[in-house]
């Protein structure tokens, strides 16, 4: 009965008839393709050993407590610009921060260099202070009218001892 409706058009209209139920047959098939993931259901149930289970199958007779999952109704996650507690900062924010950041970085790496130094020179004087309490036979110091004052003994111990102490806190 519907391919004798068919035959009563003129063929200029048979072609456009075809072409119209070819594209009818279509819509319908992707309409039905893509609305088939709307209609899965997910189960959830929890077996005899206490363990938790997601399916897309129904769960077995043994299970202990069974719920059905309507996904339908799962809202989207809310992206970060929507939630208002993450701020996306500008790009000249970030360029500003970077440059913060490197200039700090740099001053650090300047006061540590100043520091490194600094110790470097420290290790040297003690190195030169212990070679002298060694090395000479009369060690002196100046006192504040101008005078030499040589050291005992034990005065020259004591000076070795503490320039091996500031080798120890400076050579390291």
């Amino acid at each position: 009965m519907f391919w004798g409706s068919l035959a009563r058009l003129p063929a200029n209209d048979r072609l456009n008839w075809g072409k119209y139920q070819m594209l009818r047959i279509a819509f319908w098939i992707m309409l039905s393709v893509t609305s088939m993931p709307a209609l899965a259901q997910l189960y959830k149930w929890v077996d005899a050993n206490g363990q938790v289970h997601y399916s897309d199958k129904p769960p077995p007779a043994s299970a202990k407590r069974e719920k059905t999952l309507n996904i339908r109704n799962v809202p989207a996650p809310a992206s970060p610009s929507e939630s208002g507690t993450a701020t996306a900062k500008s790009a000249a924010e970030q360029d500003l921060e970077f440059r913060k950041r490197k200039v700090e970085q740099e001053e650090e790496q300047k006061k540590a260099a100043a520091e490194a130094e600094t110790e470097r020179e420290n290790c040297a004087r003690a190195q030169e202070k212990l070679r002298l309490y060694e090395e000479a036979g009369r060690v002196y110091r100046v006192d504040e009218q101008g005078e030499r004052q040589y050291l005992s003994d034990e005065g020259r111990e004591r000076g070795m001892a503490q320039a091996r102490e500031e080798i120890a806190k400076y050579c390291k």
